[in-house]
């Protein structure tokens, strides 16, 4: 009979798994190795509740980020006077670096209004 018990904090405590990291306004910010999947459950409802050629708004975005890197995180970077084109680079940066495309941007679907891209990918549609 196969073992029905699995010890997923061993497992996880077992397999090396390095945090995100990245600096900005002179802050050294350190994220856990894997998304979080409150941030998942957000983008697919962001994706469900919208048009294909919708972007993602800057409050999106900023909602985004925070979840990312926690709000202490957030309201330091604030009180420095992060701007909403620095946010605009590092939410991409950091989703990509997720899922192993650190280098740039490509294909990323987390344009906001100034950036003019439009999402890639298409809507199913529901009857």
């Amino acid at each position: 009979m196969a073992d029905r018990y699995k010890d997923f904090d061993a497992f996880f405590a077992e397999h090396e798994r390095q945090p995100v990291r990245f600096k900005i306004l002179g802050e050294e910010i350190i994220l856990p190795p894997d998304l979080p999947a409150a941030l998942i459950v957000k983008i697919v409802k962001m994706n469900r509740d919208r048009d294909t050629t919708e972007t993602i708004m800057h409050e999106e975005m900023l909602d985004m980020l925070t979840m990312l890197i926690g709000e202490e995180n957030f309201n330091k970077l604030m009180a420095k006077g992060l701007d909403i084109g620095q946010v605009e680079q590092i939410v991409p940066w950091i989703m990509n670096t997720y899922m192993g495309n650190a280098e740039g941007n490509e294909g990323n679907d987390l344009e906001t209004p100034q950036g003019g891209r439009q999402r890639t990918k298409k809507r199913r549609k529901t009857s």
